[in-house]
């Protein structure tokens, strides 16, 4: 009886060790980065390309481009199949690229359902727009010939750092896309001579489409404004300081502290009053200044000059109907019961909102040496 039971446990053992759906290394072709773009023959299909990691010894390449067009991702990796020496896995994508012709005709949404359902996708992957043509993108060469998936990540990553553009991945995008109090914004990339760089942040609707573009310095504002900025800043003001008639050009780093939001309902519309803390320290200046005289005036046109720019991040944005900072977020927390009579149009309610926006700058310090040198 005891032998009949430890057969009965080995026999389960073997069974039941989940090795039955294994897959070697070597049977693989792995996706790095993903791309979709529109389709010249039929408007209802997509361009799919990818670049796979193939494992096979007898490869010649170990790096492959793929291509077909196709209704969905899903169907674009079974096509992948019929030309691949490997079975065609998307489990450690690391790029997702869409174009910008593409992003601004269609919701890109639908084509990331099958990164969100199959839990097999990885949601990890950062998501970018490039304004060109995906086919360029994956063509493209430098003569020191970096390995394209890793390029495009530490560009964003190394952008995001250095707050002039956000940083997106899957998952993130989708719950971007699915709060009813926030649109989506991701990095916008383009091959440029010899190179690729970041052009800034593309923002998307409620309906899923691009609609505008914001630059270094907006995008540096847009993660001022959602607390998401991870170093010190830096920013670069002109100023008129009376009695001078020059423009001073003083470079700043700033450290930001966390915003302070308000939301209130008055009038049938939303008020937002936002109060922002800064330190700052001085990294460049073109002229001498006596910042000992003259901090006290200095200091009160810097907040003008941030308050002025903030505020022109927000109308760009209002006159769009979108709002990558989550303002809605903030509405719904603090007066829900008139946002839930909005939060199906949001972006309406957002549009006609007011706002008014405070700085307060504290200066630490003026550099390591005193005055100006020429």
């Amino acid at each position: 009886m005891k032998l009949w039971f430890q057969a009965v446990i080995v026999a389960l053992c073997c069974i039941l060790t989940g090795c039955a759906d294994r897959l070697d290394l070597e049977h693989t072709s792995m996706i790095l980065i993903t791309g979709i773009d529109v389709s010249e023959e039929d408007n209802n299909d997509i361009q799919v390309f990818s670049k796979v990691l193939q494992f096979d010894e007898d490869a010649s390449k170990k790096e492959t481009n793929l291509s077909n067009q196709s209704k969905t991702l899903r169907e674009a990796r079974t096509n992948f199949n019929s030309e691949s020496s490997g079975i065609v896995v998307a489990g450690k994508t690391q790029i997702f690229v869409v174009s910008k012709a593409l992003l601004r005709k269609k919701d890109l949404y639908p084509y990331l359902d099958v990164y969100f359902r199959d839990a097999k996708n990885s949601n990890s992957a950062l998501i970018s727009v490039c304004d060109c043509s995906i086919k360029t993108l994956f063509e493209y060469k430098t003569p020191q010939q970096p390995v394209l998936t890793e390029y495009i990540r530490k560009l964003i990553e190394f952008g995001y750092a250095e707050e002039i553009t956000v940083m997106t991945t899957m998952e993130k995008f989708h719950y971007m896309r699915f709060e009813k109090g926030l649109t989506p914004s991701i990095t916008e990339i383009k091959p440029v001579k010899n190179t690729i760089k970041i052009m800034g942040t593309s923002l998307i609707n409620s309906n899923g489409k691009c609609v505008e573009l914001l630059n270094f310095k907006e995008s540096a504002l847009l993660l001022l404004l959602k607390n998401d900025t991870t170093n010190n800043m830096s920013y670069l003001f002109n100023l008129k300081i009376p009695p001078r008639d020059d423009t001073i050009q003083l470079n700043m780093n700033m450290k930001q502290g966390r915003p302070k939001i308000k939301t209130r309902y008055r009038k049938g519309k939303f008020h937002f009053d936002i109060r922002i803390p800064l330190e700052m320290e001085v990294t460049e200046v073109n002229v001498h200044i006596d910042f000992e005289k003259q901090e006290t005036k200095l200091i009160r046109m810097i907040e003008q000059q941030l308050n002025r720019d903030l505020m022109k991040l927000i109308h760009k944005t209002q006159k769009r109907k979108i709002d990558p900072v989550g303002m809605g977020v903030y509405a719904r927390a603090q007066q829900y019961n008139h946002f839930k009579g909005v939060q199906d149009h949001w972006t309406d309610a957002y549009g006609d909102a007011e706002f008014h926006i405070t700085t307060d700058v504290k200066i630490n310090r003026y550099g390591v040496i005193k005055g100006f040198v020429p």
